[in-house]
């Protein structure tokens, strides 16, 4: 899957859009205590993350900042023609 995949945007958009949903209506139904705490803080990160992602996706999508997966993560190919 592409990074300026137009599905990957629409995955993570929906994600976002769903998980905070699915937190409200789990929110009481959870185990108590420290787990139950614990369970909330990760639904709310996750929210959180998925939220930032999707705005992220959409300006690489729009601006180009990065054209793949190897940009992001600082990885290079070498030229053609060049072993390493």
């Amino acid at each position: 899957m592409s990074l300026t995949s137009p599905f990957l945007l629409a995955v993570v958009v929906a994600l976002a859009a769903i998980l905070p949903v699915t937190v409200i209506v789990l929110w009481g139904r959870g185990p108590t205590g420290i787990p139950g705490r614990l369970l909330r803080l990760v639904g709310i990160v996750l929210c959180q993350l998925l939220a930032v992602g999707a705005i992220g996706l959409y300006a690489n999508n729009q601006y180009g900042f990065y054209n793949g997966w190897g940009d992001l993560v600082g990885s290079r190919t070498p030229p053609p023609g060049r072993s390493t």
